[in-house]
This record gives C-alpha cells, sequence and structure tokens, in this order.
C-alpha cells in the first residue's frame, strides 16, 4: 500500500505535483496557508 503524500504549496508547482500522483493512483492532500490558491506574492 502506498502512503499518503501532503504537499505544501497550492502553486502551479504543487498543484501540477498533486495532479501527477492522482493521476498514479497515489492519495494526496495540498495545504494552503491563504485562502484561495496560487503562490502568496
Amino acid at each position: 500500500m502506498k502512503e499518503p503524500v501532503v504537499i505544501v504549496g497550492a502553486g502551479l508547482s504543487g498543484l501540477r505535483a498533486a495532479s501527477l500522483l492522482q493521476s498514479k493512483g497515489i492519495s494526496c492532500r495540498v495545504l494552503e496557508r491563504a485562502a484561495g490558491l496560487g503562490a502568496g506574492f
């Protein structure tokens, strides 16, 4: 069984990583400090 993955940051790279993991059947959760998605500049 594959362990779930936590991705810190919902910017472009974080969302892409989540998409790739889910396409491989790996459970993941994306954490973002801001209320919305994207980089917090």
